[in-house]
């Protein structure tokens, strides 16, 4: 597809649909996602409603929020496409939309945040995953406790008390797990306890009409890992609007296919509408003539005056001067 090609499918469908289309592609954070919503409000003349492409891993709960914020204090009905992942922070988003539009090839995330991991850089991993370690390692304590009970009395036939059996059992069982449970930080713990209930308490703030009933408690509670797939299929289990990409918008993601398809550790956003001047797209706005050449304003070359008569500044063309024959 060129670039006259994309200009006029874009166009098409801007004003087909009535819609403004934004985009944003890579991690959710606070700088990125601020200069996102000053280009949310500074939209001049918007349409009702809007499509929103998001591509993200996730991120900071608290740009999410605002970004959603700003898309329904703009547009009176906000779609969120996914093409792509959109984990996270971006399940938070999604909770504010009134619509989610979901390609073959997008997905959502449980909603949980994205931790720092201790002494690194620009690694994270999920708030969930401490939860899940120490909810497996209380299981198998337990069980391993209960089994250990049971066979010394079963070994000695009774010849020692159940009293004694767990006392023998509990000294096993602590000896074997202190060295995992010692590497667990309450400090730590609490940060992310505390950041999963901020994410939640964002969620219920947004929560919409388009929410079914315990969609939150699900998506924090009940899928067991950050990457854990949520399809069409699966959010039509959490959400009321739920719809395929239509061709005309699987032909509008192609174009953009790079940002969409995967996210990556460069941030980047874009109003369709500013990308659509850059193909020389008119849009009521500005754009190029029907033989692909841009429209040159008049008076380009020539002396321009006003209705004065009074001469404008430009460039005008050198007067030749008549050479008087020898």
């Amino acid at each position: 597809m060129n670039d006259q090609e994309k200009s006029e499918h874009i166009q098409s469908y801007l004003v087909s649909q009535n819609t403004d289309v934004f985009i944003y592609s890579g991690l959710i954070s606070y700088i990125p996602a601020s200069d996102f919503v000053d280009l949310i409000c500074q939209k001049a003349k918007p349409r009702n409603k809007c499509l929103f492409f998001l591509t993200t891993p996730g991120g900071d709960p608290h740009a999410a929020f605002r970004m959603i914020r700003a898309l329904r204090s703009k547009y009176k009905w906000v779609r969120l496409g996914i093409y792509g992942p959109c984990k996270s922070a971006g399940t938070l988003v999604a909770l504010g939309a009134h619509e989610i539009v979901i390609s073959n090839t997008g997905e959502l995330g449980p909603l949980d945040v994205q931790v720092a991991k201790p002494d690194e850089v620009l690694s994270s991993n999920s708030g969930l995953d401490i939860f899940q370690a120490l909810a497996v390692t209380s299981s198998n304590a337990f069980d391993l406790f209960e089994k250990c009970m049971i066979q010394l009395m079963e070994d000695t036939s009774g010849a020692i008390s159940t009293r004694t059996a767990a006392e023998i059992a509990q000294h096993f069982v602590v000896g074997l797990f202190s060295p995992i449970t010692a590497q667990i930080d309450p400090d730590r713990l609490g940060e992310v306890q505390r950041a999963i209930k901020i994410a939640q308490a964002y969620a219920d703030k947004l929560s919409s009409e388009n929410l079914k009933p315990k969609a939150v408690e699900k998506l924090v509670e009940q899928y067991p890992s950050h990457g854990f797939v949520i399809d069409f299929d699966e959010a039509k289990s959490l959400f009321k609007n739920v719809t395929k990409f239509t061709d005309e918008e699987i032909k509008l993601a192609k174009i953009f296919q790079t940002k969409l398809r995967h996210y990556s550790n460069r941030v980047s956003f874009l109003d369709v509408d500013d990308f659509l001047k850059t193909l020389g797209g008119t849009n009521g706005q500005q754009g190029s003539n029907s033989g692909g050449k841009p429209n040159i304003p008049k008076g380009i070359g020539k002396s321009r005056r006003n209705s004065q008569g009074t001469e404008l500044p430009g460039k005008t063309r050198p007067r030749r001067v008549a050479r008087k024959a020898r």
